[in-house]
């Protein structure tokens, strides 16, 4: 089954993904290039997509869904690493962050569960966007919930209404990382049953 574009940018020879190209296996991953030309490798299912360089594998775009509310609705973790400071590519060409994000929401809705809920891990390590900008707002005065939507993500996932910040956590203690993690739960979400809403998040997700 080819997937649907979603609205994702594809312009060949300048960049992005034709995600049409693409089918949902999760078996064996599928090689194609990016706009770019760039060699890329796509593994997809209903609940994860995932999409890496094949020549510089610390660059990538990575969901994945968990059912929640009775497999009524999702909560979503991701893993988008679009710039490097190791390598030639300062940004990829073919990763959009808003775009794979605005693509995951879409593409979950059709094949799984509508996301109510955004789980982030903001390591501090190089090429990282949002963990510098998290702790100068904290510098600044803000709180941690209002630093986190200060934040690249927090400002994007705003804008696609997911505006409430449940939770925020300074030390990744479970997975040995130094970082910031912030779930994000959507408007239609009460905010009062945001401890609840906890128990949603996956261990794992980074956006930068």
């Amino acid at each position: 089954m080819a997937l649907e574009q979603f609205g994702y940018s594809y312009k060949p020879g300048i960049g992005g993904i034709n995600f049409t190209d693409l089918t949902l296996d999760y078996t064996t991953e599928q090689l194609f290039n990016g706009g770019s030309g760039r060699p890329l490798g796509g593994l997809i299912s209903p609940e994860f997509v995932s999409i890496r360089d094949l020549e510089y594998d610390q660059l990538l775009m990575y969901s994945r869904a968990t059912p929640v509310e009775k497999k009524q609705a999702a909560s979503m973790s991701l893993s988008i690493y679009t710039r490097s400071l190791n390598s030639e590519l300062k940004l990829h060409p073919d990763f959009k962050g808003r775009e794979f994000i605005e693509y995951c929401l879409k593409f979950y809705r059709q094949y799984f569960y509508p996301i109510r809920s955004i789980s982030c891990n903001w390591l501090e390590r190089p090429g990282e966007v949002n963990a510098p900008m998290y702790w100068a707002a904290i510098d600044q005065g803000l709180s941690e919930v209002d630093a986190a939507k200060q934040t690249w993500t927090g400002r994007v996932l705003s804008q696609l209404s997911f505006t409430k910040v449940g939770s925020v956590v300074n030390e990744l203690e479970a997975i040995n990382q130094k970082g910031i993690q912030a779930t994000f739960y959507h408007q239609s979400v009460p905010i009062e049953n945001r401890a609840q809403s906890h128990l949603w998040q996956s261990l794992f997700g980074a956006i930068q």
